[in-house]
């Protein structure tokens, strides 16, 4: 998305104005609350459940940083669930496990774990291994693709760019997951197909 002048920052001032300072994606469709880099004023995260709540979307996703902070901590606690987000290493999947466990202690449903940039190398932990150590089910394992770092580098989503990619392919199998669909990954369409030819070629 391009610099915003206005965002999270403004609608934590003014949660009944959150609407106000939305940025609608022109590729997807999707509606973006974007933070810009300088400091959180006033109350800071602490807002954010009045500003989640104020919205009249169905669904309403919060990225946030890794690791355990008090910022973190009000994430979470303006969330009804929770997806935790991993790679396949030991230092990554221990912070997994801690914010698995700080979602638990609020209350959170902890609708699954889900790996990401998976190798399939020999010194990578296993799913299996992952669920014993953060007592939360793998929902998907989205592969290295190396079509991931081209849709980056075309500014264009990994979806649109590379439908057909098995990133992509686990990428919808998470969604579905955590809307509450099955996990059956459908095939792309004709026309899904040919627009991402059309995405890469052009870029847009």
């Amino acid at each position: 998305i391009p610099p915003l002048k206005i965002g999270l920052q403004e609608a934590l001032l003014d949660s009944k104005k959150s609407g106000d300072f939305v940025y609608r994606h022109p590729q997807t469709g999707l509606h973006i609350l974007a933070s810009r880099p300088e400091k959180i004023p006033g109350p800071g995260l602490r807002a954010l459940t009045s500003v989640a709540n104020s919205t009249d979307y169905k669904f309403v996703f919060i990225d946030s940083p890794p690791g355990i902070t008090e910022e973190v901590g009000n994430i979470i606690g303006a969330c009804d669930s929770v997806v935790v987000i991993t790679t396949p290493e030991i230092a990554s999947v221990s912070s997994a496990a801690r914010i698995a466990t700080l979602s638990r202690e609020k209350g959170k449903d902890v609708l699954g774990i889900v790996m990401n940039r998976v190798r399939g190398v020999s010194y990578e932990l296993r799913a299996r291994e992952v669920e014993s150590s953060t007592d939360e089910e793998v929902i998907c394992q989205i592969p290295e693709d190396a079509s991931a770092s081209a849709s980056l580098a075309a500014r264009i989503p990994l979806v649109l760019y590379a439908p057909s990619s098995r990133a992509s392919r686990q990428v919808r199998k998470a969604a579905s997951r955590i809307i509450g669909g099955n996990s059956i990954v459908s095939e792309p369409s004709f026309y899904e197909s040919f627009m991402a030819s059309v995405r890469r070629r052009f870029r847009f």
